[in-house]
């Protein structure tokens, strides 16, 4: 209308209307609160009684949990303190899985639990296990080219494993702690064992 003044927007202001909010890297917000107790043993990270036998889905399942809970890749727009606390959390969960997952490193963990060290220079003294050792690598040397020999030595292997597995368990039971570190020894020999064997079958699949 004549006479009236219209104030225009500036063009400083159009620029900044048009500009979309930029989120900050990280936000002033601190979400995670620490729920796993870092000094925690890995049994108890996952609700568990120490313990040789342990569900292993039931371990799988709570690990899922945890990692969703944790994972520092829900929190990367939060407070320093809280990415730090995810990064130790999902730590702690990655570690105490993969060592209560695996017999032998579950194994070797009870033994710390308990307070039992073994110095690593120390020599297994069972002859007669040693003897059984070096026939089970001349089949191995003598099976490298033939998978079902292999398939064959790998199932006496586990089998064995499985009685040292059991016979670590009784000794753990009754903190018989001298026959727990042996089976552990002789776990260790075989898990090595199995270990070569599924090496020696993946480069026949290779080939």
């Amino acid at each position: 209308m004549p006479g009236m003044n219209v104030a225009l927007p500036s063009r400083t202001d159009i620029l900044a209307s048009d500009r979309p909010d930029v989120e900050p890297l990280h936000a002033d917000i601190c979400t995670l609160k620490p729920t796993l107790d870092l000094q925690e043993n890995f049994f108890a990270v996952f609700g568990l009684r120490p313990g040789p036998d342990i569900d292993l889905a039931g371990l799988s399942a709570t690990y899922r949990s945890l990692q969703q809970q944790v994972h520092p890749d829900r929190f990367t727009r939060e407070c320093d303190r809280t990415q730090r606390l995810a990064q130790q959390q999902a730590a702690l969960v990655n570690t105490a899985y993969n060592t209560l997952k695996s017999p032998l490193a579950r194994a070797q963990y009870l033994l710390e639990l308990a307070g039992q060290h073994r110095e690593p220079e120390t020599t297994l003294r069972d002859p007669a296990f040693l003897m059984e050792q070096m026939a089970l690598r001349e089949r191995l040397d003598e099976s490298a080219g033939d998978m079902r020999a292999l398939d064959t030595l790998l199932a006496d292997v586990m089998a064995a494993r499985d009685g040292y597995w059991l016979a670590f368990a009784g000794a753990w039971q009754a903190q018989d702690w001298p026959q727990a570190q042996l089976q552990v020894d002789k776990l260790q020999f075989a898990s090595k064992l199995a270990q070569e064997i599924d090496e020696r079958q993946a480069r026949l699949l290779d080939d």
